[in-house]
C-alpha cells in the first residue's frame, strides 16, 4: 500500500491507475492490479450513485449539482429528499418515492415525518424526468405547495423542489413561485 501511495500521489491515483502501471509497482501482480481496478470502479460507481451526508447546500446550483450525481442515470422518475441541519449540511437524504418512467407519487406526510424523526430545519426535494425536460408541470407546483405547508406547520423549511432532467435540471421555483420565500 506504502509502495502504491509513494508511486500515484493518492488513492484516488491508484485507482485511476491502468493495469500496466500498477504492475511496475513492486509487490503488484496481475491479481493485485485486477483487484485495484476493480475496486477504483466500485469507488467511482458507488460515489456516483448515492447521495452524500455532510455536503452543504446552499444556492439552487448547490442542489442540483447534489441530486444529479445520483439522479441523472435512473430509468423510473424517483423522488428523493435531503434533510438539512441549521448549518445546510445534509444530515441524510431518503428515497421519498419510487414510480413508473413518467410519475412518481409523492406523500407530504412522510417527508415531513423523516425531517421530525431526524431534526431536520430544512428540506430540499428532487425528482427526475427520465425522457422529458426539466419541466415543472401544474401537479409538480401543487406537490410542492402541500410539502412546503406541511414542513412549514412544523417550522421546517423546504429551501427547494429540483427537477432533474438530461436535457438540464432546473427548479421547480423557476417556473411557478419561489419555494423558500415563507
Amino acid at each position: 500500500a506504502h509502495r502504491l501511495i509513494d508511486r500515484f500521489g493518492t488513492l484516488e491515483a491508484v485507482f485511476e491507475a491502468d493495469m500496466d502501471t500498477l504492475m511496475t509497482v513492486e509487490g503488484v501482480g496481475e491479481s493485485a492490479a485486477t483487484l485495484l481496478r476493480l475496486t477504483g470502479e466500485l469507488h467511482r460507481r458507488l460515489s456516483k450513485s448515492s447521495p452524500s451526508r455532510g455536503v452543504r447546500i446552499v444556492s439552487a446550483k448547490d442542489a442540483i449539482a447534489y441530486f444529479e450525481r445520483f439522479m441523472l442515470d435512473l430509468g423510473e422518475e424517483r423522488c428523493y429528499a435531503a434533510y438539512l441541519d441549521g448549518n445546510m449540511k445534509v444530515i441524510a437524504s431518503r428515497l421519498v418515492a419510487s414510480g413508473s418512467i413518467n410519475t412518481v407519487p409523492i406523500v407530504p406526510a412522510a417527508i415531513a415525518r423523516t425531517a421530525v424523526d431526524l431534526r431536520a430545519h430544512a428540506v430540499i426535494i428532487a425528482h427526475n424526468h427520465v425522457n422529458a425536460p426539466a419541466t415543472a408541470s401544474i401537479e409538480d407546483v401543487n406537490t410542492t405547495r402541500k410539502i412546503s405547508d406541511r414542513l412549514a406547520a412544523l417550522d421546517i423549511e423546504l429551501k427547494e423542489h429540483v427537477i432533474v432532467s438530461k436535457s438540464g435540471s432546473r427548479t421547480v421555483g423557476e417556473f411557478a413561485w419561489p419555494v423558500y420565500s415563507r
